[in-house]
């Protein structure tokens, strides 16, 4: 079974681990005896970089903000912050998926 670009979806393997797949990996496909997981895409930031000087695949997105981002649902992956402005940045900040392209997860910061 094929992970839905538009939703945030994974899956959890017979053993209980959950994989959100990264655009183009392997892990995309999902394995037989696993189970699909649809997550709400609300999560929050636990660290996050700014990239100024980017890899030759990520020219064009720079600057952009790298995150590790804790679903509500407790898994945890690496994600962009599209149109966060510097100084709403932190900590904690609350955030929602909104896509899913060649370059991962995207989510926006949600206004408190």
């Amino acid at each position: 079974m094929a992970i839905e670009l538009d939703a945030l979806t994974g899956y959890r393997s017979p053993s209980g681990e959950i994989t959100l797949p990264l655009p183009g990996s392997t892990l995309e496909r999902q394995p037989a005896g696993a189970e699909t997981v649809r997550f709400t895409g609300k999560g929050r930031l636990l660290t996050y970089s700014i990239v100024h000087v980017p890899t030759t695949r990520f020219k064009s997105q720079a600057p952009y903000v790298l995150a590790i981002i804790e679903l509500d649902e407790g898994a945890r992956l690496m994600g962009l912050v599209d149109g966060a402005p510097a100084g709403n940045l932190a900590i904690e900040a609350n955030v929602r998926y909104s896509h899913r392209d060649e370059f991962g997860y995207h989510f926006q910061l949600v206004p408190n």
